[in-house]
């Protein structure tokens, strides 16, 4: 009786892949739903209700507003054989007050450290050129 449960369970998981590749306009929540159902277990993937899927649609297709940014520059950079990526995004703070307030004593203390080792690393060597000169 397991296998056939672990069969169902394989059949859902492909049923949500060949949905999201057959859908005309394939949005990210179905495109997320696909990929996160062939990476699941599918015993699990077969546990959840049509009820608990639309929610998890539901919630994922909204990541789109969620992550709109004024400015986003993504680059790699390659040093050598190594190749790393940067990232910088710039846009209006969506969070909730309550929800930001709860990071902010750690992100205060991290930002300030950040100022300070920026400004320190522009001001020494512009003070000892300043002396070499003059």
């Amino acid at each position: 009786m397991q296998a056939s449960t672990a069969a169902q369970a394989v059949n859902t998981a492909r049923d949500y892949k060949r949905k999201a590749d057959s859908s005309p306009n394939n949005d990210n929540a179905e495109f997320f739903l696909s990929h996160y159902f062939r990476r699941i277990d599918p015993k699990v993937a077969d546990s959840f209700t049509d009820e608990q899927r639309a929610a998890i649609k539901t919630m994922f297709s909204n990541r789109d507003v969620a992550t709109h940014h004024s400015l986003e520059v993504r680059r790699t950079l390659s040093f050598g054989r190594k190749r790393f990526y940067l990232i910088f995004l710039l846009g209006r703070e969506r969070r909730a007050y309550e929800r930001n307030g709860r990071s902010r004593s750690i992100s205060q203390r991290l930002n300030l450290f950040f100022y300070l080792a920026v400004t320190t690393a522009w001001l020494v060597p512009g003070f000892l050129l300043a002396k070499a000169i003059g």
